[in-house]
C-alpha cells in the first residue's frame, strides 16, 4: 500500500524499492547460505534422524531461496503500480518454466526435481526483473546495487561457516549448528563492516527495518 501511495513519485518509489530490496536481502541472504551450509545437522536436529536423506533437498531449495526472496521485488513493483495484466503474463510464464524444470528433473527424483526448479530461478532472474521493472521507476540496476553488499558478506560468511562446520564434525548437531549460527552473525556484520561504506551499512540496514512498521505520508 505504501508504494501504490507514492506511484506518482518515482524517486521517493525507487528509493523506497531499494530499501526494501536491501531489507530483504540483508536478512534472508545470509540465513539461507547459514542452512545450505548446515543443512545436515539441521535436518538431524529439526526432524529427526530418519530424515536425514532430505538434508540435500534443504540444501538445494536454501540455495534457491538465497535470490528468490530479494527478488520478490518484481511481483510488489506489479501490483503497485497496477500493471495487472504484465503480472499476470510474468506469473503464468514463470509457471510454464517451472513446470517444465519439474518434468526435466523427474528422471532425476526429488534432488534432480529441486536442482531443476534452483536452474530455472536463476536462469530467469535477469529477463525477468528487466520484464517485471519495465515501464516502472524501479530498475534492474538498482536490484543489483541493492543485493550487492548483502551477497558479498553472505558469501563471505558462508565460506568461513562451511570451515567451522567442517571441523566440528565431531560435536553433537545442537553444539555445531549453534556455534555455526553465532560465528555466521558476527562474520557477517565484520563482512558487511568492512565492505566500502563502513557502518553505513549498519545505519542502512537500521533504517530499512523501520519500512516494516512505517506507512508513507
Amino acid at each position: 500500500p505504501a508504494l501504490s501511495r507514492i506511484q506518482t513519485e518515482p524517486a521517493r518509489y525507487r528509493a523506497y524499492c531499494y530499501q526494501l530490496t536491501s531489507l530483504l536481502a540483508l536478512i534472508s541472504m545470509p540465513l539461507m547460505i547459514f542452512v545450505a551450509v548446515c543443512s545436515d545437522s539441521m535436518t538431524r536436529l529439526l526432524l529427526g534422524e530418519k530424515w536425514a536423506g532430505a538434508a540435500i533437498l534443504i540444501q538445494i531449495m536454501a540455495l534457491t531461496s538465497f535470490i528468490q526472496t530479494p527478488a520478490s521485488i518484481r511481483t510488489l513493483v506489479q501490483v503497485s503500480l497496477g500493471q495487472t495484466g504484465r503480472y499476470f503474463r510474468f506469473g503464468l510464464l514463470h509457471s510454464i518454466f517451472c513446470v517444465l524444470s519439474f518434468l526435466v528433473g523427474l528422471h532425476w527424483g526429488a534432488v534432480g526435481i529441486a536442482a531443476s526448479y534452483a536452474m530455472v530461478n536463476y536462469l530467469l532472474l535477469w529477463p525477468t526483473l528487466l520484464y517485471c521493472f519495465h515501464q516502472s521507476p524501479m530498475s534492474v540496476g538498482i536490484f543489483m546495487k541493492a543485493i550487492s553488499r548483502p551477497l558479498i558478506a553472505s558469501l563471505g560468511m558462508g565460506a568461513v561457516v562451511a570451515l567451522l562446520y567442517g571441523s566440528l564434525a565431531n560435536q553433537a548437531d545442537g553444539v555445531r549448528t549453534g556455534l555455526c549460527f553465532a560465528a555466521g552473525i558476527l562474520v557477517y556484520f565484520l563482512f558487511l563492516i568492512l565492505l566500502p561504506g563502513g557502518f553505513n551499512i549498519l545505519r542502512e540496514f537500521y533504517s530499512s527495518l523501520s519500512l516494516l512498521f512505517q506507512r508513507s505520508r
